[in-house]
């Protein structure tokens, strides 16, 4: 979902580069010599997916913000509990800096506070198990095609919202129907 919001707002635009934290490249590299390539090429619009798993990928965050303060930065991760396991404070950072809970699925729902309403008049916030909740009621789940109910299994009205899924089922949804709540 975030780089279709980045390919959204800025299409083939060299400013704006998306990028996942678990690409074979970051197994040798550093976020932070990313970073400094990005910025010699000019780039302003970060799009930083999965997070989580690169080690202290909170102070990568924290120093793009530092030392490339012209930087926008956006950010997320499928995992909520390892993004929860930081050390690093970026609250005051700028609010392009700060993490997004609950954007893998909702980008425009949830900035910087737990709740938040759409336009459809619905409900949204980040939940304690699961991704998100809709209007209190229902609780979704978002991950890769083969996400189970683990986390969810005794929440009644709960979903997997599924990448790489064509059609839902039971109470599977595809990840891709969530494009048509804007």
């Amino acid at each position: 979902m975030l780089r279709q919001r980045a390919k959204e707002r800025f299409g083939l635009d060299p400013r704006a580069i998306y990028v996942t934290f678990d690409h074979y490249w970051f197994k040798t590299h550093s976020p932070l010599e990313f970073a400094e390539e990005m910025h010699k090429q000019g780039v302003t619009h970060l799009f930083v997916d999965e997070v989580h798993h690169v080690e202290h990928w909170h102070t990568a965050i924290k120093n793009f913000a530092d030392f490339y303060p012209e930087f926008s930065v956006v950010y997320s991760g499928s995992s909520l509990l390892k993004m929860d396991n930081r050390e690093e404070d970026l609250s005051r950072r700028p609010r392009s800096a700060r993490r997004r809970r609950c954007s893998r699925c909702l980008p425009r729902a949830a900035r910087s506070s737990r709740t938040c309403r759409r336009s459809t008049g619905h409900e949204v916030a980040c939940a304690d198990r699961g991704d998100f909740t809709v209007d209190g009621r229902y609780r979704v789940e978002v991950g890769g095609r083969k996400k189970r109910f683990t986390q969810i299994k005794d929440i009644p009205e709960s979903f997997v919202a599924a990448d790489d899924l064509e059609a839902g089922f039971g109470n599977r949804i595809p990840l891709w129907l969530f494009g048509f709540l804007h």
